[in-house]
């Protein structure tokens, strides 16, 4: 009993380990030529930190992709979207990097597995962007407004939740209505207010009769039509589509002013607002 107890007191309590370090980099996966990328835990990080990990991480995935560190490259079309879709909201990297690491390992493991890399990888761009809208309105539309149709363009103008589109046309050019009825412009008739009116595309405060118009139709089915005239700006209430006309119950039969065979015709401008 007592040689046990000096034995004990001599030799003492065996010291616990220390935990591992957990790995963070570029490290080679065992007896492979390969390198995986080792983010940090993201979480852990202070917001300036958090940034530059993302950034950090962010160069590496498009290295390891572009063929930088290793034998692996990826399709370089697929690489320079999901490029562009991450440079849009680094956030998204963290969840990229991790995911890439797991099929990274899976490779060095067995080369059979890159089919697999490289199917997550295509997949990417969809993933990442779901739910979003990718269709924001960017263009600048020249066109000319056309008084005896329903809506214009005959294909609608793609907008999303948030974007801002500044409408102009010309002020001075004239059409009438109707037979004998007043010459107007895109101005419409400020005579005649359709506000609540059950008939008439545009039926609120501000509407006038053949006033230039906006229509957006939601991507929920949701329509609303917003009155316009000569200069107007317009922010769409969601994703969804738009388009312009005039505010009448019957366009068809409208007509623009004719002075000897001189048609006037009010130009129209549709560009986004930054």
């Amino acid at each position: 009993m007592l040689l046990t107890s000096l034995f004990f007191v001599a030799c003492g309590p065996k010291k616990p380990q220390e935990p591992e370090a957990p790995k963070v980099g570029w490290i080679q996966e065992g007896e492979s030529s390969l390198a995986c990328y080792y983010p940090p835990n993201f979480a852990s990080l202070d917001t300036l930190e958090r940034k530059e990990a993302q950034s950090t991480s962010f160069d590496a995935l498009i290295a390891q992709w572009n063929g930088e560190k290793g034998s692996v490259t990826m399709n370089s079309d697929v690489v320079e979207t999901v490029e562009t879709i991450m440079l849009g909201d680094m956030s998204k990297v963290e969840g990229v990097v991790r995911d890439n690491l797991s099929y990274c390992k899976q490779y060095a493991a067995g080369p059979s597995a890159k089919a697999t890399w490289e199917s997550w990888l295509s997949s990417l761009p969809v993933k990442l962007t779901e739910g979003e809208c990718n269709h924001h309105y960017s263009v600048t539309l020249a066109h000319y407004v056309e008084v005896d149709v329903d809506w214009e363009p005959a294909e609608p103008l793609r907008i999303c939740g948030g974007d801002k589109v500044r409408v102009r046309a010309a002020p001075a050019d004239r059409y009438q209505l109707e037979p004998g009825g007043p010459w107007i412009t895109v101005n419409g008739n400020t005579e005649v207010s359709t506000a609540g009116s059950e008939t008439h595309p545009c039926n609120t405060d501000g509407c006038f009769e053949g006033q230039l118009v906006i229509r957006f139709q939601s991507k929920d089915g949701e329509t609303t039509v917003i009155p316009v005239g000569s200069d107007g700006t317009f922010s769409a209430p969601a994703d969804g589509v738009f388009t312009y006309g005039i505010n009448d119950i019957s366009p068809e039969n409208n007509k623009w002013y004719n002075a000897s065979g001189l048609i006037e015709h009010a130009d129209i401008r549709i560009e986004p607002v930054q």
